[in-house]
């Protein structure tokens, strides 16, 4: 109701980094912790939360990052590995083919034909639907690229905002706003 939390406990030791929901009673949770160290992907439905184990394409764990979605049955994943589409029904999720070198740190949409993420090396892509686009502008207007490191992001409608550093020899701060 907005006035009070509720604690949930999740069941894991992982470090959460993302969560995401659609109603009060259904909503996404993951979490990764360094390269080795594990990965978690958890779904919260009335009251109780279970691990979910998806049947992979690749041979190794995605290392889940962030997640989102606009329906319960596909959901959007950025990775240490990749951008994933997680499919409910059949728990399964599969790698999705991008340009993108770096790790997926962030992923939001506006709907499922609208999908922005972002991560490591200053990367930011869109999905329309059917592909995913790679935008270059903004890493090729800093001096060393790969030094952008996004973390956080947000869609709504036209406006685009993103948060993350800059890690050269002094980290700073970088917000990308942009607008169609």
């Amino acid at each position: 109701d907005g006035s009070r939390f509720r604690r949930v406990e999740s069941g894991t030791d992982e470090r959460l980094t993302d969560i995401y929901g659609l109603i009060s009673d259904l909503f996404w949770i993951c979490g990764v912790d360094g390269w080795t160290d594990g990965t978690v992907f958890l779904e919260y439905e009335k009251g109780v939360i279970r691990e979910l184990t998806p049947e992979s394409n690749m041979e190794y764990p995605p290392y889940y990052s962030s997640i989102w979605m606009n329906n319960p049955y596909r959901i959007y994943i950025a990775s240490y590995s990749g951008y994933w589409i997680y499919d409910r029904l059949e728990n399964k999720v599969t790698l999705q083919e991008t340009e993108s070198v770096w790790v997926g740190n962030t992923i939001r949409g506006n709907a499922a034909n609208d999908v922005i993420a972002a991560g490591q090396g200053g990367e930011i892509l869109h999905y329309n639907g059917m592909n995913w686009h790679l935008y270059t502008e903004i890493p090729e207007k800093v001096i060393l690229p790969g030094s952008i490191w996004w973390m956080g992001s947000d869609i709504l409608n036209d406006f685009i905002v993103i948060s993350g550093i800059v890690s050269t020899y002094k980290t700073n701060s970088l917000i990308a706003i942009g607008r169609r």
